[in-house]
């Protein structure tokens, strides 16, 4: 499993790169405008619906999936996921309409202290943008379909092709249309990825496109049941992010855009492991669990938690050391001043740490989910929600836009720390293993940090020299610190060393 992780990791990166494109070219057209402010709103209100209305859904669905190809076979279980495909289907067009009635209502929830002007701008960007609530949540529900068959790589292949789609578009109508090429080119990226996903599916005859309006309840229910628990964590998380882009947009002009542009990279590759520990790790789990496959249960998750702490050092390391260089490379394009870049960086740093943090939540509640355990991670989610929407209040006022980083860190530790200690198999390899991956990154970003700041790097090179002399030293430091504490990275790098040498 680690071999096909490594390559969709290798495709998500990819598709990240190329996201990060997007954010600089939006940057360079955009800034720190409030026209970019309102396209943050807009998107993320239509984001949060999906995610809280669907999201438990969406996580779930594999593994239960797996659990009735089991119990009741192939060809039964993809009767009931075409029933609770045409049920989503069906449930969002009625939501979709509702938002084209009633958005005025919305805008003044997210944007409590914008002028009339500035709700009229925001209303029509959120008219524009909702119907795509339909289409991404068909383009999800369909790539877990995929995913549950074993097809990994055409969606994300798909997805490559469909951001540079996006870039082509906003560098060639930004100067035309302005903020509204954004909505353009996510319109046209989302429809191309439906239709090669409708296209592919049929290619492998997997039959769970129907008729929209015919769905079983009793097919419905199994896939409701075992994601119910999800739903209280998931409308707080939502909750709590429409909370903190209210709070957001009641400071200064730019804040919601200054915080979108930190969270992106850090956001986006937890958004990579995350998916993939939902495309793979999920199902693959949840098979060992229905086996009572112990052994082979702590394997597949261990082989998963050390790839990821690998990919979390390099993240966390470089953010650490010179985020200015990589922000300065990506946004310094005469739009945002010296003073907004600046706490772009200190916030992009502040959300890599927090990203770590976030990072073993998640993996920990995927074993308990594969395992059964799925209330105990819905709980706790539930615990970490309302822990850091309460932090957002009580430490604004204090800490000002430096309060959400850091209330997305606390929260989420408390609660990782707390999943780790339920973990299905009780041992002290998996502890062992945590305390390298964490030593690891600590002495990793330290020793990087001191570095960069002795030599005053950032005032001596170009942004790509750094960020390169950051990279090939954390890969020298990983190395190096596989070797000294016998890390089970050492493997991999052998294997690496070993294929190279046969080849040449």
């Amino acid at each position: 499993m680690k071999k096909k992780a490594l390559l969709l990791f290798i495709l998500r990166i990819l598709k990240l790169g190329l996201g990060i494109l997007t954010l600089s070219i939006s940057a360079r057209y955009f800034g720190l405008s409030i026209d970019r402010d309102e396209w943050v709103l807009a998107m993320g209100f239509i984001l949060v619906l999906d995610t809280a209305i669907w999201g438990p859904i969406n996580e779930t669905f594999r593994a239960k999936f797996v659990f009735l190809q089991h119990e009741i076979g192939n060809e039964a279980s993809l009767a009931k996921a075409k029933s609770m495909f045409s049920f989503i289907n069906f449930v969002t067009a009625i939501l979709v309409v509702i938002i084209l009635v009633y958005p005025r209502i919305l805008t003044k929830v997210i944007a409590p202290n914008y002028s009339e002007a500035q709700l009229v701008h925001l209303t029509t960007m959120i008219l524009i943008l909702t119907p795509s609530f339909l289409f991404n949540q068909i383009c999800q529900f369909l790539t877990s379909v995929l995913n549950a068959y074993n097809t990994f790589y055409v969606p994300e292949i798909t997805g490559l092709v469909t951001s540079i789609l996006n870039i082509v578009l906003i560098i060639t109508l930004a100067p035309i249309i302005g903020i509204y090429s954004l909505a353009l080119g996510y319109y046209a990226g989302i429809l191309l990825l439906l239709t090669l996903l409708v296209l592919r599916l049929k290619k492998l005859n997997i039959a769970v496109i129907g008729n929209p309006f015919k769905f079983k309840p009793s097919d419905i229910k199994p896939f409701v049941l075992f994601s119910l628990p999800f739903f209280l964590p998931y409308f707080l998380g939502q909750f709590n992010t429409v909370v903190e882009k209210s709070i957001a947009s009641t400071l200064n002009v730019g804040t919601v855009s200054m915080i979108d542009y930190a969270r992106k990279f850090p956001e986006s590759v937890i958004t990579v492991l995350t998916s993939i520990f939902t495309t793979m790790l999920l199902p693959t789990l949840s098979s060992m669990s229905a086996k009572e496959d112990r052994d082979g249960f702590l394997f597949e998750f261990k082989s998963m938690y050390q790839l990821s702490f690998l990919i979390m050092t390099f993240l966390v390391s470089l953010f650490s050391a010179c985020p200015s260089a990589v922000i300065n490379l990506l946004y310094n394009k005469g739009s945002i001043g010296i003073s907004g870049l600046t706490q772009i960086s200190n916030l992009c740093m502040l959300y890599c740490w927090a990203a770590l943090v976030v990072f073993l939540y998640i993996i920990f509640g995927i074993a308990l989910l594969s395992s059964g355990k799925g209330k105990t991670y819905a709980f706790f989610g539930s615990i970490a929600q309302v822990i850091m929407i309460g932090l957002n209040f009580s430490m604004v006022k204090i800490l000002g836009v430096y309060t959400f980083p850091l209330s997305l860190l606390i929260s989420h530790l408390a609660v990782a720390v707390i999943l780790f200690t339920k973990f299905p198999i009780k041992g002290n390899k998996l502890i062992a293993t945590t305390i390298k991956g964490i030593l690891q990154i600590m002495v990793c970003s330290c020793t990087l940090y001191l570095l960069n700041h002795n030599i005053n790097m950032v005032n001596s090179f170009h942004p790509l020299i750094i960020i390169i002399f950051n990279l090939l030293f954390i890969l020298l430091f990983v190395l190096g610190f596989a070797y000294l504490l016998k890390t089970e990275d050492r493997q991999i790098i052998e294997k690496v060393i070993s294929k190279t040498k046969a080849y040449f």
